[in-house]
């Protein structure tokens, strides 16, 4: 079993026991502990099966996928099973769940067992009978005392459970989680930071808009902000978003690249590394007219890709997903997501080639450099660029305010140069305050008038 063990956390070698109705054979060794009789010899045996259980169900923690975890809930008593051997780990003094097998020592590490319990949190059902079951309890001293690998871990189950609605409330009202988060998003371990960063982005507690703000709003600003994703994915203006997991990146920078020398306007990650990722990434969206969507087992199980996708969902871009795993069906939230939309099978099975022509197609004209006067205004033979614009004059603001059919109001032809230039960055980076600020600020309220004037901003250089 140990041999099973150690195989089955090498990614590489996960999908073959996935095919091979390996969780059938595993569950019945999940047997529950009958301490009855305890003679020395029953004592022996139920060391035994502790030990096999524990690495049962370890194992089965890195291989079993949505079709079979009813297996794991049948019996009920699993993960208090698993959240017992962490809680006795966290109390022992070397952070260690041992075991005496007659002459041999078993032990299991704290953090080898909280990788467990983020791997059971992957799937949605599991993720709120475990903090019924009681892991926010265990996480939080584990949190605020542990070692930097220990509280990286338990930074990784927190995120993975935070995808729950009903264990979003629960984290908010338990005692000292969200201080706690708030001080590992400082941590000098970029892991930690980068986990809490996420788990806090995923409550609702970084880069949204509060209750008391959205109060404020008119109807006619609820409208806009709803209108926000239509708006971009309809229009021509936008990048293309590349949304996957690092296991593919080689195939998708040639992507990339291809669609870069057909005059498409790319982002993605690697040529955007400066500053907050959460933050680039939550532009990256915000800023984009479709996201291609790289559907792997590995792009499902990572929270960050969750972020990306669900956010994406949310402001209502366009989606194309790519299949980037050969034989990979999406279930679970991926394919509640992409439902029954039609994928591109980049996995190697089909020649790149022809399904790179296919996703153009697809494409059409969203995320593509304009060519002509919607993105670039033409002045006198010259290209405007923002240093240009800059230093527009009272009349030059009138006049691209009659282009775009904005001249009758008043309050616009106020704004200088350098005004529209950051409002054109403010659209791109907080959407919601720049809907937000047309209304109280320019009196645009009208939707229709609202939508004229985020597309002049857009079509700015």
């Amino acid at each position: 079993m140990g041999i099973l063990y150690n195989c089955a956390r090498s990614t590489d070698l996960r999908h073959k026991f996935r095919g091979d109705n390996t969780a059938n054979v595993f569950t019945p060794m999940l047997a529950k502990e009958n301490s009855s009789k305890l003679t020395s010899f029953r004592i022996f045996a139920l060391t035994c099966i502790v030990v096999v259980k524990l690495m049962t169900l370890l194992t089965l923690s890195y291989i079993i996928d949505e079709d079979d975890n009813d297996l794991l809930l049948a019996e009920g008593d699993d993960f208090d099973f698993l959240l017992r051997m962490i809680g006795q780990a966290w109390k022992a003094p070397d952070h260690r769940y041992w075991e005496s097998l007659q002459t041999e020592l078993m032990y299991f590490r704290l953090e080898e067992l909280l990788q467990g319990l983020t791997n059971l949190a992957r799937n949605d059902k599991n993720k709120k009978l475990l903090v019924k079951k009681g892991a926010l309890d265990l996480l939080r001293p584990i949190l605020q005392e542990g070692s930097d690998m220990e509280k990286h871990e338990a930074t990784k189950a927190l995120w993975q459970l935070a995808f729950d609605d009903d264990n979003k409330h629960a984290m908010k009202k338990e005692p000292g989680i969200i201080e706690l988060l708030h001080q590992c998003k400082e941590h000098k371990h970029s892991g930690i930071a980068s986990a809490a960063d996420g788990i806090l982005w995923v409550l609702g507690l970084e880069k949204k808009l509060g209750k008391d703000t959205r109060r404020k709003l008119t109807p006619s600003v609820e409208q806009a902000l709803d209108k926000i994703g239509e708006t971009a994915s309809a229009s021509s203006t936008g990048h293309v978003m590349i949304s996957y997991q690092w296991d593919h990146q080689k195939t998708l920078k040639q992507i990339r690249d291809r669609l870069r020398e057909r005059q498409y306007n790319v982002w993605m990650d690697i040529d955007h590394i400066s500053g907050s990722t959460l933050q680039a990434m939550a532009e990256a969206v915000e800023g984009a007219a479709v996201v291609l969507m790289c559907m792997s087992q590995r792009y499902k199980d990572s929270p960050n890709c969750r972020m990306e996708a669900e956010y994406a969902a949310k402001l209502k871009r366009t989606i194309i997903p790519l299949l980037m795993e050969s034989g990979y069906t999406p279930n679970g939230w991926l394919g509640i997501l992409l439902g029954s939309k039609l994928y591109f099978d980049f996995s190697g099975r089909y020649p790149f080639d022809k399904k790179f022509e296919e996703l153009v197609r697809e494409l059409g004209e969203k995320g593509k450099l304009s060519q002509t006067g919607s993105s670039v205004r033409q002045t006198e033979g010259r290209v405007d660029t923002q240093s240009d614009i800059s230093s527009w004059t009272k009349e030059d603001v009138a006049n691209w305010l009659s282009d775009h059919h904005l001249n009758r109001h008043g309050r616009l032809k106020k704004l200088s140069g350098k005004n529209l230039i950051f409002l054109q960055k403010l659209s791109k980076r907080a959407p919601e305050y720049f809907y937000m600020y047309l209304d109280k600020k320019l009196h645009q309220t009208d939707l229709e008038d609202m939508m004229n004037f985020s597309d002049a901003i857009d079509a700015l250089p």
